[in-house]
């Protein structure tokens, strides 16, 4: 009874992960429940069946009855998706469906694209077996062709897990720049005048302007206009924690880490305490939740928490900060 309920649970959580975005809520939900072994077996095994119905999407009739099937469903229909409900089965189903029609879209040549809010997060399942983490407030443009995978990051953050295919590069181009790579696994982010190359394992290259550089693993590369570039070490598992519904922040000075913290939610916290912007912080805190991080720099730091003016949360200091160690 226990083994059919978990199946039924994780067909659930695969098609609620993998068709649209996911709150850190509701991932801290499913790390909750795949804690339990049964419950990660089931999941590992819907997985494999996807594997397995992923291939269907190159077959042209299969593409057509499902195409079909979308045209037929109303709009009451796809929101009437539930969670954890008796028809958990064809709720996976529908998630294969939709995987199969981007897939075939793709294969056409024609761009797909998936976008996330503030505090939003997506896991998308890519036709060549690749899989798409897409961070906070971010879109992509993806188009497969028979020569090339190509991947546009239009803002924001994506995670990408690439599938190895030696016939078929994966490029991933954002802000001018552009990483290349054929198995692997690495984190591209944009900011305002920055792209961000981070590798979590195997090799990238990495091209802009004319020069190019090679990454390999726990390296990060920050490209932004007249700054010389060069790879940087760094604890990759780290900076891609957000794949995980985590912040992760060591000696991180407190203002960039206010601004990481604000990407994730709509109630912006704003640093007016002189001084304070450069003192450093570590922690883990769970993305989107602003008030565990105000209360801990608070706790720590002689700074005061107010509602702002414009109904964000002001942090004032009571004076300079203390000296840190060195």
């Amino acid at each position: 009874m226990r083994r059919s309920r978990s199946r039924q649970e994780a067909a659930g959580w695969f098609a609620r992960l993998g068709r649209r975005a996911v709150t850190t809520a509701s991932l801290r939900e499913f790390r909750t429940w795949k804690a339990r072994p049964e419950n990660a077996q089931a999941y590992a095994d819907v997985e494999r069946s996807w594997e397995g119905a992923g291939m269907l999407g190159r077959d042209p009739e299969i593409v057509a009855r499902t195409s079909a099937l979308l045209a037929r469903r109303s709009p009451r229909d796809t929101a009437a998706s539930h969670f954890f409900q008796p028809a958990a089965t064809l709720a996976l189903g529908l998630a294969c469906v939709v995987v199969i029609v981007a897939a075939s879209l793709a294969l056409m040549g024609r761009d797909v694209v998936y976008e996330t809010k503030t505090g939003e997060r997506s896991v998308v399942r890519l036709q060549d077996g690749s899989t798409l983490s897409l961070n906070t407030a971010s879109k992509v443009s993806v188009r497969f062709a028979d020569k090339v995978r190509r991947v546009s990051l239009d803002r924001g953050e994506a995670f990408f897990d690439v599938a190895h295919d030696a016939q078929r590069p994966f490029i991933v181009a954002a802000g001018g720049a552009a990483v290349r790579a054929i198995g692997t696994r690495f984190d591209v982010r944009r900011d305002a005048g920055q792209t961000r190359v981070t590798l979590v394992q195997g090799v990238v290259g990495v091209s802009q302007g004319g020069r190019s550089w090679t990454l390999h693993p726990n390296q990060q590369l920050r490209l932004e206009a007249a700054t010389p570039a060069a790879p940087q070490a760094l604890d990759a598992a780290s900076a891609t924690s957000w794949t995980g519904g985590r912040l992760t922040f060591h000696e991180t000075p407190l203002g960039e880490a206010v601004a990481e913290v604000n990407r994730y939610s709509e109630t912006k916290i704003e640093l007016g305490a002189p001084g304070y912007g450069a003192v450093r912080v570590n922690g883990v805190f769970d993305a989107g939740d602003t008030a565990s991080f105000v209360s801990a720099v608070t706790a720590l730091f002689p700074l005061k928490a107010r509602t702002a003016p414009g109904g964000g949360i002001l942090l004032t200091g009571s004076g300079p900060p203390a000296p840190q160690g060195s």
